[in-house]
Order: C-alpha cells, then sequence, then structure tokens
C-alpha cells in the first residue's frame, strides 16, 4: 500500500496541471469542461495512479513538462521556464521508461516550432546548454534501457497485428458484454 502512495499523491500534481492547461487558458467556458472531464474523470487515466508502477508519476510530471514548455512557446523564450520543462520531462523519464517516446515527441515539437518562428535561432547557446545538462541527467536512464534491452528484459509489442493486440483489447476491457461475435470489428 506504501508504495502506491507517490503515485496517488501525484494525481493532485497531474489535475494541477491539467487545470492550468486547460481552464486558465480557455475562452470559453464550455470546452474546457469537457476535456477537464476527459482528462480528470476517465477510469484508464485514474486506474494509473492507482498501480505502483510509475505511470501515475511519469503522467503528472508530463502534464508540468507539457504546461513549462507551453509557457516557454507563449512567453519570450523564458530560460526558467524551459529549465523547468526540462526538469519535469527527466523526472518523466526516470519515473517511467516507457515515456521516453512521448518525451522525444514533445522536444522535437519544441524545436520545430522554434524553427518555424524564424525569429529565433533553433540552437542558441543558452537552449544548448539546457538540453546537454538534459541529456546528461538522462544518460544513467539511457544505460539502463540498453541494459534492459540487451538483456532481453524490454517488453513491447505484441504478437499479433495492431488493431487485434491494441484495439481489440480496448475495446474488450470497454465493452465487457458481448452481443455479438464481430462486435469488435463493428466498433
Amino acid at each position: 500500500m506504501a508504495l502506491r502512495l507517490p503515485n496517488v499523491l501525484s494525481f493532485l500534481v497531474y489535475a494541477y496541471f491539467c487545470y492550468k492547461l486547460v481552464i486558465e487558458k480557455a475562452a470559453v467556458l464550455s470546452a474546457p469542461l469537457l476535456a477537464t472531464s476527459f482528462l480528470l474523470f476517465n477510469p484508464y487515466v485514474i486506474d494509473f495512479f492507482g498501480v505502483s508502477r510509475g505511470y501515475g508519476l511519469a503522467m503528472a510530471c508530463l502534464a508540468g513538462s507539457v504546461f513549462f514548455f507551453l509557457q516557454t512557446l507563449q512567453e519570450s523564450e523564458s530560460r526558467s521556464d524551459l529549465l523547468k520543462a526540462l526538469i519535469f520531462s527527466t523526472f518523466t523519464v526516470y519515473a517511467n521508461y516507457s515515456f521516453i517516446t512521448i518525451i522525444l515527441a514533445l522536444h522535437l515539437a519544441y524545436l520545430l516550432h522554434i524553427y518555424r518562428r524564424k525569429s529565433q535561432r533553433i540552437f542558441c547557446k543558452k537552449r544548448l546548454k539546457l538540453f546537454a545538462w538534459e541529456g546528461l541527467a538522462l544518460l544513467p536512464a539511457l544505460v539502463n534501457i540498453l541494459k534492459l534491452k540487451r538483456d532481453g528484459k524490454l517488453y513491447f509489442g505484441g504478437s499479433n497485428h495492431v488493431i487485434e493486440d491494441t484495439l481489440f483489447s480496448v475495446f474488450h476491457q470497454t465493452f465487457q458484454i458481448h452481443l455479438f461475435n464481430a462486435q469488435n470489428w463493428i466498433v
């Protein structure tokens, strides 16, 4: 039970950043209500905060990272916001290694947005220094991931194709009453 406590408490951090991302940035009240209810009351999301595997911690840190990256893009390239975004990104990866692809995508989106602005250089000195510090902080995680891969302890993918392994497993858990045989294909 005690091992679950950090994940349970991280829901408060997740809820705070969801509030900051959705409610405070919205111009109309109806859209954020739907988005907030989806982010906070989705049973699959809530379930991640009840297990002791780091998913809740990673989701809370990811929400913080997204928030601070958006703050960095909206303001005049605040160094402290970029630093906070990179710190939350690092915590996300250490909370759960499977979030590394999401963090890489978030970093790529940030750099592409900077590139499209054309008013700023994509590789300025302060940005390179911050990303280098993040890379150094993530080096032990990368070594550990490569060791897990070498030892055959990374489990991903399925035995069939993506429709059957991913979508049908979600449909099976969502629609547990089977009315007819081809129900998953129709859904």
